[in-house]
């Protein structure tokens, strides 16, 4: 009995130590995965590396094995630490990488027999910042303009009119200009731009603001034709106050600018025969309304006897002195309106006199201002300095 015990533990000794020196005798080929793989920063979570079976030789009865960067490239007697085991590894929290290139190995074993190993790399791109954008305006009635985009060397620019990116207006350009069928109306319109890498990868949007402003109301003018036959008369257009939003300009037929922000408007009767437009418009918020005309009518002044009577009368009344010391009189036998306005329009005074009244300024600022005076269905304008300093 005791020589069958002996026995058995010679025969276990022996097949361990025959086991414990067996070694490879054939290696098995290295594997060849499908390709490198890139992707976006922050664009997917799990991602699958895989082995090109039609480029790889495949041993009967063979594994393949995935390995983290730690591993060596040269196959192992002791295969141990791989993350998996089969011709696909998922890679799970992929979103979670920061960008750069990620490593792993694949090899193929063969009972003890370990392959080397193939280096697959995971290329993580960066995701580009969102493009900074310039807004830009114009007014309602003239054209769009264009808002620009800037970003990183080689990237594209995608411009969307919806938040969720779903409708994109234009694609691969520095710039965009919107039109009617994106800004029906006034006011702020949203567009979102994304940046584009020369890897594809796609930025985070940058929101912009396109300004349509409101075109101004045109001002409202006290009276927009004068019928003038005296060349010497100064003539004088009024705008209403309650029309002015913003400040405002007038031009001559030509589109020269001669008065600014002025809402009486004087200028003396030209030289011609022909009637003469003037054009008064609103500026606001850098937007021009559509104009006023106001016309000095000469179209009456053929000859001398269609001058309203009432006209000529007017004309020849005298205002004395000027400049003025605390009140002053209007020549007329008649009863007439007196108005004085301000520079910017403002009536400071308003009456009727007749004969010699005289009319007192001692409680008016000394100043320029601008004096109407109104005879039945004819005015005439002049200006006056008033001076109550001693």
């Amino acid at each position: 009995m005791k020589q069958k015990i002996i026995l058995i533990t010679s025969l276990l000794i022996l097949a361990f130590h025959s086991i414990s020196q067996t070694t490879c005798t054939s290696i098995p080929p290295t594997p060849t995965p499908i390709s490198n793989q890139a992707i976006c920063e922050n664009t997917i979570d799990t991602i699958n590396l895989k082995i090109d079976l039609r480029y790889s030789q495949v041993l009967p009865e063979s594994n393949f094995l995935w390995f983290d960067s730690t591993a060596t490239i040269s196959g192992q007697d002791s295969i141990t630490g791989y993350l998996k085991r089969g011709e696909t590894i998922q890679l799970t929290g992929i979103s979670k990488y920061k960008y750069g290139s990620h490593n792993f190995y694949l090899s193929q074993t063969v009972n003890s027999c370990q392959s080397d190993k193939h280096l697959v790399r995971l290329l993580i791109q960066p995701k580009p910042q969102p493009p900074l954008v310039t807004p830009n305006s114009s007014c309602e009635g003239t054209p769009f303009q264009k808002m620009f985009a800037t970003g990183e060397l080689f990237s594209s620019f995608f411009w969307f009119s919806s938040s969720d990116l779903t409708y994109c207006v234009s694609q691969r350009s520095l710039s965009f200009t919107p039109d009617t069928l994106l800004i029906s109306s006034s006011g702020y319109t949203p567009f979102w731009v994304t940046q584009v890498s020369q890897v594809s990868c796609v930025s985070n949007p940058t929101k912009v603001l396109y300004h349509l402003i409101t075109k101004p109301i045109k001002p409202k003018l006290v009276n927009d034709t004068l019928i003038v036959c005296n060349d010497s008369t100064i003539n004088t257009f009024q705008i209403t106050n309650n029309s002015i939003t913003g400040s405002f300009i007038w031009k001559n037929n030509t589109g020269t600018k001669i008065a600014d922000g002025e809402v009486l408007f004087t200028i003396s009767t030209p030289n011609t025969t022909s009637n003469t437009n003037y054009f008064a418009y609103q500026l606001d918020s850098g937007c021009y309304s559509s104009p006023s005309i106001a016309t000095l009518d000469r179209s009456h002044c053929s000859s001398t006897d269609i001058i309203p009577i009432n006209l000529k009368s007017l004309n020849l009344l005298k205002l004395f002195p000027n400049p003025i010391k605390s009140s002053f009189k209007i020549d007329t036998d008649k009863e007439i309106t007196v108005i004085i306005y301000s520079i910017t329009g403002l009536i400071i005074l308003e009456t009727r006199i007749k004969g010699d009244e005289s009319i007192q300024t001692s409680n008016i600022p000394n100043g320029l201002y601008v004096v109407k005076i109104i005879k039945g269905n004819s005015e005439s304008v002049q200006k006056i300095i008033i001076d109550n300093n001693e």
